[in-house]
């Protein structure tokens, strides 16, 4: 019997001892990560700046998880949403400390539909009406998109 409550009392003192580690592991871990997002999550726009739209981009409805591999090898298509892409255009053309709206076609190897061409389009009028400048750079395989972007 005395083997018993041994065996019993050092397994209850056990878990708790794991319990107590694991319960101060996983609120340090978690003070840690508030501290973090709390110090580093602002960034500033300077006076005159100008917003880079890369349209290299794969842009969807809604935001899709990549496969295991592409996480792993890293090797996927980079994706951003619709609501993404005309937040920040709607955002800049309200943002007195962007004058301009760079359309990237560098590196334009993706097609995004024409639905979803012709919202980014109605965005990038509305940029334009604000009075300030669109400008479309790239190479010349890339030019009907960006045109037709830009409505030139």
């Amino acid at each position: 019997m005395g083997q018993f409550l041994r065996q019993t009392l050092a397994s209850f003192l056990g878990s708790l001892i794991g319990l107590f580690v694991f319960v101060t592991l996983g609120a340090s871990g978690l003070a840690l990560l508030i501290i973090a997002a709390a110090l580093g999550g602002s960034s500033s726009v300077a006076n005159k700046s100008a917003l880079v739209f890369d349209l290299s981009l794969l842009i969807t409805d809604a935001e899709t998880p990549g496969s295991l591999a592409e996480v792993a090898l890293g090797n996927g298509t980079e994706v951003i949403t619709l609501r993404q892409v005309l937040n920040a255009i709607n955002q800049a053309a309200k943002d007195d400390r962007i004058v301009a709206l760079f359309l990237d076609g560098r590196a334009l190897n993706v097609d995004n539909g024409y639905g979803t061409l012709t919202e980014v389009r109605a965005a990038l009028e509305e940029f334009r009406a604000t009075g300030k400048k669109l400008s479309p750079t790239g190479q010349t395989g890339a030019n009907k998109t960006i045109f037709g972007l830009c409505g030139q």
